[in-house]
């Protein structure tokens, strides 16, 4: 059959790369909304809030969510995007909870458009945990609009974040996105797909006999660097 070895490698692990992340569950009050936030925003501008951003900084620090969010509504203005994304990861880690899932993407959101938002590292490691909870919980529209959040401000997450991404798109049945998302991968130059990347896709254009499509897929991923295994080439070439 022509779908048994693509069904074979699609089982093939994930990258070992990928850490498995691990989470708690805790009940959360509403969260500040934080898409007005400016980059030049300091503690030293409010001095009434040192007070609240040292308890909320500990909260974040102890890994307490709950705790951490409650100080987060004392705060009469909005702290740095810096200690935000903190707060995202910190959310975003709680893998049992969903409501922490979505105030980790509804908080990073907030940091994306921040006024003169210059990412960091910080910036990288938080879309990252925030994408692996939104994927987790099929949080898939919140994940499409976090990958393009992340397109307009030019940050590069890591391959695993990406291949989960499209591996929920294809399991979802909404093989359009996945196909768009995997051809910006292929045409960008910030990151190297690699097979697992482009699997998922080939196997269901194969799946709904949209041969042309996925030949096209596999010659630009082959263009990009991408090495095929036997198992996933010599299908379509019979």
């Amino acid at each position: 059959m022509l779908l048994r070895p693509f069904a074979a490698a699609l089982r093939r692990p994930l990258s070992s790369s990928r850490v498995f992340r691990s989470f708690s569950s805790l009940e959360v009050p509403p969260l500040t909304p934080t898409a007005t936030i400016t980059a030049a925003a300091s503690p030293a501008f409010y001095p009434e809030c040192n007070h609240q951003l040292t308890v909320l900084e500990h909260a974040i620090l102890q890994r307490r969510p709950s705790l951490a969010l409650h100080h987060l509504e004392q705060l009469q203005s909005p702290p740095s995007y810096q200690l935000l994304q903190k707060m995202a990861v910190l959310l975003a880690r709680q893998r049992k909870n969903q409501s922490h899932a979505l105030r980790a993407f509804e908080t990073l959101c907030g940091v994306y458009r921040t006024i003169g938002l210059n990412p960091d590292d910080y910036t990288i490691l938080a879309s990252i945990y925030v994408m692996d909870a939104c994927v987790h919980f099929q949080m898939l529209d919140a994940a499409i609009e976090l990958y393009d959040e992340t397109v307009n401000q030019g940050v590069t997450l890591d391959l695993p974040a990406y291949n989960g991404l499209l591996m929920a798109l294809i399991e979802a049945e909404r093989l359009e996105e996945a196909m768009e998302i995997l051809k910006e991968l292929i045409n960008g130059r910030d990151v190297c797909p690699n097979e697992q990347t482009v699997l998922p896709v080939l196997v269901e254009l194969i799946t709904n006999r949209e041969y042309e499509s996925a030949m096209k897929i596999m010659k630009k991923g082959q263009n990009r660097g991408v090495e095929f295994s036997s198992d996933t080439f010599h299908p379509l070439l019979s």
